[in-house]
């Protein structure tokens, strides 16, 4: 009889004990653990990807890069995109920046945008990384040229040179009194501000300045063209580049070049063009020793022509002159 007594505890006391033991074992797991081993996989890929200029400055170049993202499956876990600039030239990295990914799950397509500084003067591959739960998901690249060709936002003016008009009004000891007309157009979406436009004559072959003047453009209306005039007195009989430059402040916002003959040639009876090539340097002297011209927002014109006698009638022939002239050939 105690035999049987003792069987029934032993077998009470493991039953007991192996109640216990399930309900140790089971709350000692890891429920994270468990959701991790029962998770669907999640699955991502660049579906596109945008890059926009956003600053663009002498030297560097401000990039927004938006990618899209296909995601279907399981929620990502730490996600997140890598961009790198690989310098085309060296295959250097030149720049790189990161971005989180938001938790997702399901089918869905997310946008990413992070913004990149480059040198503007390179082309660049961006390599696009994209990272899922310590691991890259998927990859792609994105090609770009030509950042140097973006006219940087310090010297958009919005003016455009439409033309450039000469008129020779007057003669004397050797020089010329031209005027020049500037057509200028504000092709931009309001009314411009006033810039700083100045115009040299330089002679043709030896670059040197031959005078040079400057003028305030105003204020210019949207879609409207105004007109500029300024006088340069130029030792005549040489050929003349005439340089516009556009400033706003101390910036040089735009250049502009225009070719002003005044040395006519002619047809010699065997068929060759006489062409004058001499120059008589003492004749480019300036008052002040050719010093540099920096824009003068205060002032109208630099300075004021000189009064030169005008026209007799041998004077309006020579007017006639400015245009380069051909004869006709001698039978």
């Amino acid at each position: 009889m105690k035999q049987i007594h003792l069987l029934a505890g032993v077998l009470a006391f493991v039953v007991v004990f192996s109640l216990v033991f399930v309900l140790v074992v089971k709350d000692s797991i890891n429920p994270e653990v468990a959701e991790y081993i029962y998770e669907d996989p999640s699955y991502i890929s660049i579906r596109e990807v945008d890059v926009k200029p956003l600053t663009i400055t002498n030297a560097k170049a401000e990039l927004n890069i938006t990618a899209y993202l296909n995601h279907y499956g399981g929620k990502t876990r730490g996600a997140y995109i890598l961009t790198r600039a690989i310098a085309t030239e060296t295959g250097l990295l030149m720049s790189e920046v990161s971005a989180q990914m938001p938790e997702t799950g399901g089918t869905k397509t997310v946008s990413i945008s992070h913004i990149l500084s480059v040198d503007r003067n390179s082309n660049y591959e961006m390599r696009i990384l994209v990272f899922d739960r310590g691991a890259i998901a998927d990859s792609g690249s994105v090609m770009i040229y030509g950042l140097s060709a973006i006219t940087p936002e310090s010297k958009i003016s919005g003016i455009d040179l439409k033309k450039v008009d000469f008129t020779a009004t007057g003669f004397s000891e050797g020089k010329a009194q031209i005027k020049a007309e500037i057509y200028l157009e504000n092709v931009d979406s309001g009314i411009s501000q006033s810039f700083t436009m100045v115009v040299k004559a330089r002679e043709y072959y030896s670059g040197l300045i031959a005078d040079d003047a400057s003028i305030e453009t105003g204020e210019i209306e949207r879609d409207e063209t105004v007109v500029k005039s300024v006088e340069l007195l130029v030792p005549q009989d040489y050929n003349y580049i005439l340089g516009i430059e556009l400033w706003n402040g101390k910036v040089l916002m735009d250049t502009w070049e225009k070719a002003m003959p005044l040395s006519p040639t002619r047809v010699l009876p065997n068929g060759t063009i006489e062409t004058k090539t001499g120059l008589d340097v003492s004749k480019f002297v300036r008052e002040g020793g050719g010093e540099p011209v920096y824009p003068d927002p205060g002032s109208k014109d630099s300075r004021s022509a000189p009064a030169v006698p005008g026209f007799e009638a041998a004077g309006a022939a020579a007017a006639v002159a400015v245009a380069v002239l051909i004869g006709r050939k001698r039978k």
